[in-house]
């Protein structure tokens, strides 16, 4: 049996485990307009979320996710979906902590890009707490799947927090991608920046970089890349927020010396209309390296309720 469908029995498995426990439940279902400007097409769909959460013991913890969405076109021609399921928990070991997940995002009905789909990915980490402005040591164990490889691989690194509303995490990280269908193993090494930062009482900035060098006997596939992300949340009211997160990505073929640039950027609001009823607005603007423009906007609701 493959390494991925273990990970996912394990996940289902967990999933039911927890549903007898005393736990924290919340969640929200909601409806969403989408419109593609460029293609000039419509649809419409639905999502949910449903976040279950307990303490097993003191020095436990455990919680599980499930989310959902789905979406048709005007037509009532094409739908989509995306499911995402995941399983965490946490250990306290003294001063330190011990991290394990395990993820798994599919499609029932598939979308544009793929027919159904389950992929699974995995996470073991430890750190080791030395104090809340001391370097924090981590090492993590993880790997992922698709239809066409698994990837394993070991990232150690350290969180750092000069002060409370300024911490950065460093990590340096090797994995091994294995493709199925022809045996072939790429070698990856990555360097992976991140920087937080609270602005005043009502923003939050993120910023996320990696650089990673990929060898393969596959030259569409040999290179260098990376990727700059950023994302910056500012709530001027109890009930208004806008969220603003531009990215880049940019990757090097060496052995055909070819470069491939694409970014994006997207803009969203979040209006609190009461305690249980949310709306929102968003909008989004990708280009690909071939230099084509998608532009969608979003509109939506959700009905939300509290602890269970």
């Amino acid at each position: 049996m493959r390494l991925s469908t273990i990970i996912v029995i394990i996940c289902f498995i967990l999933s039911g485990m927890v549903s007898a426990l005393p736990a924290q439940t919340t969640g929200f279902v909601g409806i969403q307009g989408i419109y593609d400007i460029t293609d000039d097409t419509g649809s419409i769909g639905m999502r949910g979320n449903l976040d279950y959460r307990t303490l097993i013991d003191p020095d436990m913890y455990l919680h599980a996710a499930f989310s959902g969405e789905g979406e048709i076109d005007l037509n009532f021609t094409n739908t989509s979906d995306r499911l995402l399921m995941q399983v965490d928990s946490t250990w306290f070991l003294a001063d330190d902590e011990l991290y394990a997940a395990v993820t798994a995002e599919g499609s029932i009905g598939g979308n544009e890009d793929s027919s159904s789909y389950l992929f699974p990915d995995w996470d073991i980490t430890y750190r080791k707490f030395f104090g809340y402005r001391a370097i924090n040591p981590f090492v993590s164990y993880r790997g992922s799947s698709t239809q066409e490889s698994i990837v394993n691989g070991i990232k150690v690194g350290f969180i750092h927090a000069p002060k409370v509303e300024l911490s950065y995490t460093v990590g340096i990280s090797g994995d091994v991608d294995t493709y199925f269908a022809s045996g072939e193993t790429d070698v990856l090494a990555s360097l992976d920046l991140q920087l937080s930062q609270l602005i005043g009482l009502k923003g939050n900035w993120i910023t996320y970089g990696s650089f990673t060098y990929r060898t393969s006997q596959d030259n569409t596939r040999e290179g260098i890349s990376g990727v700059l992300r950023s994302e910056f949340t500012y709530a001027p009211t109890r009930r208004l927020q806008v969220h603003v997160s531009p990215a880049g990505y940019w990757e090097y073929l060496t052995q055909l010396s070819q470069w491939n640039i694409s970014g994006e950027i997207a803009l969203r609001t979040d209006i609190e209309m009461t305690p249980w009823l949310f709306g929102y607005l968003s909008s989004s603007i990708a280009v690909s390296a071939d230099a084509l423009w998608d532009v969608t906007v979003t509109i939506g609701s959700d009905i939300a309720w509290g602890s269970w």
